[in-house]
C-alpha cells in the first residue's frame, strides 16, 4: 500500500499546494516479518512546468536536508517526508511516487498534478450548500509559501451577536471548514438568516472575493 499527502492533506488532481510543500509518503508491507529500515525501493519523480510538452521527469534525491524518514513502526508502515529546500516556481507539476515492498512486490504508483503560485493571496471564499439543513461547508483558497498566522470565521445572528466562531489551522490550497448549525456552546440554533465574516487574513485578497455573506439555516 502506498499513500501520499501534501502538507498533511490528501489533495485532488490539480489542487494548489504551497511553494515548499511537505510531501509525506507512506508505504506499508503486508508481510509483518519484513521491517523496512531505509528508503530502498522507494522512488519519487517530479515533472516541472513545461510549455513545450513531453518534458522529462526528474528523479528526486532522497537524501540530505530535503528528506527525512522513520523506520517501520508497529503497524509495519514506513514513512518518508520530502520538502524542497527552495520554493518551487509557479506552474503545474506532476508528481509520481513508486515503491516496492521488501519482497519485491511493486505497489500501484501514485501520480497527481498540483499547482504552485508563490504570490500570497486569498483567491476564493464562500459557503455551500446555502440554504442548508444539517451541515454546510465554508471554503477558503490560499496561495503562497506559508499560510496566514491566524484565520477565523465568525457567525452572527441578525442582532449582531456572535453565535459561533470557527477556528482551524490554515493551509495553502483549499481549506474546508464545516458548520452544523450549532452555537459555540453546542446548542441547536433556530432556523433563520445568519451572517458570516472571515477574519484575520494577513495577506492580499483577490478583488473578486467577499469576506462576508449570508447563510440561510432551515429546519
Amino acid at each position: 500500500m502506498l499513500e501520499v499527502a501534501f502538507d498533511g492533506q490528501r489533495i485532488g488532481d490539480g489542487d494548489v499546494v504551497s511553494a515548499r510543500p511537505v510531501i509525506d509518503v507512506l508505504i506499508q508491507d503486508e508481510n509483518r516479518r519484513l521491517l523496512r529500515t531505509d528508503n530502498t525501493g522507494l522512488e519519487l519523480y517530479l515533472q516541472r512546468p513545461c510549455l513545450t510538452g513531453g518534458c522529462s521527469f526528474e528523479r528526486l534525491r532522497l537524501g540530505g536536508n530535503e528528506t527525512y524518514w522513520t523506520p517501520t513502526d508497529s503497524t509495519n508502515a514506513f514513512r518518508l517526508r520530502y520538502q524542497p529546500d527552495q520554493p518551487l516556481a509557479d506552474g503545474l507539476y506532476t508528481f509520481i511516487a513508486a515503491g516496492r515492498d521488501l519482497s519485491g512486490n511493486q505497489a500501484a504508483p501514485y501520480q497527481i498534478h498540483f499547482s504552485v503560485r508563490n504570490q500570497p493571496e486569498l483567491t476564493a471564499a464562500g459557503v455551500y450548500p446555502n440554504p442548508f439543513t444539517h451541515q454546510t461547508r465554508f471554503f477558503i483558497s490560499l496561495t503562497g509559501i506559508t499560510p496566514p498566522s491566524r484565520l477565523a470565521i465568525r457567525i452572527h445572528d441578525l442582532t449582531g451577536r456572535v453565535v459561533r466562531t470557527l477556528r482551524n489551522p490554515a493551509r495553502i490550497g483549499l481549506n474546508e471548514w464545516f458548520w452544523d448549525g450549532t452555537s459555540d456552546g453546542g446548542n441547536v440554533l433556530p432556523a433563520g438568516v445568519y451572517l458570516y465574516q472571515i477574519e484575520g487574513v494577513d495577506l492580499p485578497i483577490s478583488t473578486s472575493v467577499r469576506l462576508t455573506g449570508r447563510i440561510m439555516l432551515s429546519r
